[in-house]
């Protein structure tokens, strides 16, 4: 005589049954573990590659910008000479912009029509930049430049060094900012400088010894 116990035979049923599901189950559950994952890898991925993007973009703006300042105090530099040689007087510490309003310093003998003329002949872009130097004596030591004043990265030359930090103080502005720095923000830091320059009679004095001997 066999007795079945019919609880034993309906757990043994349940019990498979789960087992079987849970093995049909199984397959799927992996194939979403994996698809989270690949998707969380392409976005850790894409991330990493977007800053790298974005730091590469970023230096190249700022290296053309610099470009572009450093073409723009070269030709600073050759109307001086020009005029100069011309019989034009250069000498002095000042700040002279493309925008007038701006210039600081300006020596009084100093043609602004004839020299804005002639850094025109040499820089091509200068109907396009807005930019200002730092002359001292008869040399534009330091020149930025810009699109515009308020909005797009501004290049610098020399871009980097001691006179860089002399005429921008980076104190005033994190360094890991500098590429939002607008040529605004560089003007004002800088024409403070040279502001402080022109009151400086030993720093004068120095510029004078130095344009006398250069006659000698």
């Amino acid at each position: 005589m066999i007795c079945v116990n019919e609880n034993t035979t309906y757990k043994r049923t349940c019990s498979e049954q789960v087992k079987t599901e849970s093995t049909k189950k199984s397959p799927l559950r992996t194939i979403i573990i994996i698809g989270i994952s690949v998707l969380l890898v392409f976005i850790l991925i894409s991330a990493v590659l977007y800053r790298l993007m974005m730091g590469y973009t970023s230096n190249s703006r700022r290296s053309s910008a610099n470009s572009i300042a450093a073409s723009l105090c070269k030709s600073v530099n050759a109307a001086l000479t020009e005029m100069k040689d011309n019989g034009y007087s250069v000498e002095g510490y000042y700040l002279v912009c493309s925008d007038r309003n701006k210039n600081i310093n300006i020596p009084e003998n100093f043609d602004e029509d004839l020299f804005y003329q002639t850094v025109e002949s040499f820089f091509n872009n200068s109907d396009k930049i807005q930019w200002y130097a730092v002359v001292e004596n008869d040399w534009a030591v330091y020149a930025a430049g810009a699109e515009n004043w308020k909005r797009s990265i501004a290049g610098t030359y020399p871009a980097s060094g001691s006179d860089y930090l002399y005429y921008y103080n980076t104190g005033s502005v994190q360094t890991k900012k500098r590429d939002k720095v607008t040529l605004n923000k560089l003007y004002d830091v800088t024409a403070n400088k040279v502001r402080e320059k022109a009151t400086d009679e030993d720093f004068l004095r120095e510029i004078m010894t130095s344009e006398e001997t250069k006659k000698e």
